[in-house]
């Protein structure tokens, strides 16, 4: 879409670019790639074992969007890509999650045809990469960004974790990534994390394993709506995943009120939906919307600040409320007390 510069020419381009990209970080071409030494194509799907010409051709479409650069016959990667890749695991999800929602389209279609809300199993089974965003599984790399450099500073609660003697419980707690980034900082806390999902509890297990926290943080499988919560805990985090129980709010934040320790805190942090249909249309906010329509699949909503601060009082909490990354997620804290 070289000549064309409408809006959605714009568009067509960068769902493309999402594509490019996403192929170069599930086969690894990126890893083959250098900056700054040349490598031919033929190279790289050698030392990958991939098809020849596919990678030919990939390389030449990663050329034509500025991703690679080219010398001779052989490739490099781009400054701004390698710049980017400085950061892996943070453009990784970004990848994903982005190339994960601009391949939605049919699949929406049908539910909106269809009036169906298939939830987290039939989204896997259909699409199983959106499957993934659905659930959290690229979460990390974006979210723990935000966690490492405006929560744990900012909000003293998380903080508080350092202490001795520091309990977390994380209800809805996806591939595990948030208590085990706590854990490695905070080397005394021990917690739960509860999740009905069996790919994302065995990913959680795997990945406190890795990264050297399984005994201090475990994972375990239960309906959030039914299971035993236990009790004593100093912290309860529901990352992204209130919504999901936002229809049975006030029998989950009365039990979360009765499991927490004496001035404890519960913290539910959300991608944050305006009330204003306007500040939508500001930097970032569309990807609000479009997560809000998305999310029917699953039969639920994204919320904004005000709605959970009143379903935090209504459960007996005190309310704080912290917006983070330029208003884009909402923190809002219920202490006991």
């Amino acid at each position: 879409m070289v000549d064309d510069h409408s809006w959605i020419g714009t568009a067509v381009d960068n769902s493309l670019v999402l594509a490019i990209l996403y192929i170069g970080f599930e086969k690894c071409l990126f890893d083959r790639i250098d900056v700054q030494r040349p490598i031919s194509s033929g190279e790289v799907a050698g030392a990958l074992n991939l098809d020849e010409e596919y990678v030919a051709r990939w390389c030449l479409a990663a050329f034509a969007f500025g991703i690679l650069e080219g010398e001779d016959e052989k490739y490099m990667l781009s400054p701004k890509v390698a710049e980017l890749l400085k950061n892996r695991s943070l453009f990784s999800s970004l990848i994903h999650i982005g190339y994960g929602f601009s391949s939605t389209g049919a699949l929406f279609a049908e539910f909106m045809e269809k009036s169906q809300r298939p939830g987290f199993t039939s989204l896997s089974r259909n699409s199983p990469l959106f499957g993934d965003v659905m659930r959290g599984a690229y979460n990390e790399g974006y979210d723990r960004e935000i966690l490492m450099n405006e929560v744990l500073s900012r909000i003293e609660p998380y903080a508080l974790l350092g202490g001795r003697n520091k309990s977390l419980l994380d209800l809805g707690s996806g591939n595990g990534w948030f208590s085990v980034a706590l854990a490695e900082r905070f080397k005394e806390l021990i917690g739960v994390g509860i999740d009905l999902v069996d790919v994302s509890i065995e990913e959680a297990r795997a990945l406190a394993a890795e990264r050297g926290v399984d005994k201090r943080i475990i994972f375990k499988k239960g309906e959030i709506s039914k299971c035993d919560f236990g009790a004593g805990f100093d912290l309860i985090t529901m990352n992204q995943s209130f919504r999901f129980f936002w229809d049975s709010k006030e029998e989950i934040l009365g039990r979360c009120y009765g499991s927490l320790k004496k001035n404890g805190y519960v913290a539910i942090w959300e991608h944050n939906l305006p009330e204003e249909r306007e500040k939508l249309r500001e930097p970032g906010f569309a990807l609000s919307a479009y997560g809000n329509f998305i999310n029917l699949a699953a039969g639920a909503r994204l919320l904004n600040g005000r709605e959970i601060e009143g379903a935090l009082r209504s459960a007996g909490f005190k309310v704080e409320t912290y917006y983070v990354h330029q208003g884009l997620e909402v923190i809002v804290l219920g202490n006991k007390k």
